[in-house]
């Protein structure tokens, strides 16, 4: 688990879907490192659950012929984590390629992908911030077709569940042991 913030609107958002090598879409890369704007590009105005606690589990027993309820111990499980902005394109065929993409990377809603989160590498500030990540399963992936003025930009909504409510660093939970061999004696 981390200790240290994870970017939220102002970091990079990279989905990796099930079952893929690398990340499909990057929610939040504005500008490549460059600092030249990145075309088309999902821009983020909004995340909700990433920075709150996992949903609680409310036990509760109520004893025959009485009207109040017995609290049991409970744990927090997963949570909800909702990502929406604007998709922003130099024309129409980017526009919509943009939107194919993005609900390509989304399709899948049976296995878990992985979101790694990192923050903007023109941001100083956060130089030697590990990247965190977290696995979840996508929910929704909704774009609003309404133009509202003469440029190319549709809204998107995209909705992910953790099972797990915590996200990692990557340098930690990176690394793995396998054991090939032991002089532990077991006995059943």
């Amino acid at each position: 688990m981390s200790s240290s913030p994870i970017a939220g609107i102002e970091g990079i958002h990279a989905w990796t879907p099930p079952g893929a090598g690398a990340a499909a879409v990057e929610l939040g890369r504005v500008k490549d490192v460059g600092g030249a704007l990145v075309w088309p590009r999902y821009e983020l105005r909004g995340i909700s659950g990433l920075g709150s606690l996992g949903d609680p589990e409310d036990n509760r027993d109520q004893p025959p012929g009485q009207s109040r309820e017995i609290v049991r111990l409970s744990e927090r499980r997963g949570k909800t984590v909702v990502y929406e902005g604007p998709i922003k394109a130099r024309n129409l065929r980017e526009l919509r390629q943009a939107e194919a993409d993005l609900r390509a990377a989304f399709a899948e809603e049976e296995l878990e992908g992985r979101m790694d989160v990192s923050w903007h590498p023109l941001d100083t500030q956060w130089v030697g911030v590990s990247e965190k990540f977290y696995l979840a399963r996508a929910l929704t992936c909704d774009i609003a077709d309404k133009q509202e003025d003469r440029r190319w930009v549709r809204w998107f909504v995209v909705g992910v569940r953790l099972g797990d409510a915590r996200y990692f660093d990557e340098e930690t939970e990176a690394h793995s042991v396998k054991i090939e061999k032991t002089n532990t004696a077991v006995s059943w």
